[in-house]
């Protein structure tokens, strides 16, 4: 059970950030909402929510909660980061033995 929640940032994947119009019944958004929480004990806690909202009568409700955020399929793909093994420097290197000739 948590004490305090405060909602610390949603991020959505909506084509129009501002859009301030009302949508029409049926309308699909997905959302990421980030919060910070404090337990009974007082220890933080940050937790995120993927939703899905639904659009009903003027006003959107909770359709499911996601096990993981939606992907927009316009979103280009992460790369993982790029590594690089440094090559053995002359220093270092030891010679490979060669074939014998017997």
């Amino acid at each position: 059970m948590t004490a305090a929640v405060k909602v610390t940032g949603v991020q959505d994947d909506a084509t129009s950030a501002g859009q301030q119009k009302v949508p029409a019944d049926g309308t699909v958004l997905h959302q990421l909402v980030l919060v910070d929480a404090t337990d009974q004990a007082g220890s933080p806690v940050s937790l995120s929510y993927a939703l899905t909202l639904k659009s009903r009568a003027g006003r959107w409700e909770v359709a499911s909660v996601d096990d993981a955020p939606a992907i927009r399929a316009s979103s280009p793909p992460s790369a993982a980061p790029h590594t690089t093994t440094p090559s053995p420097d002359a220093s270092t290197a030891v010679p490979s033995p060669s074939p014998s000739n017997s």
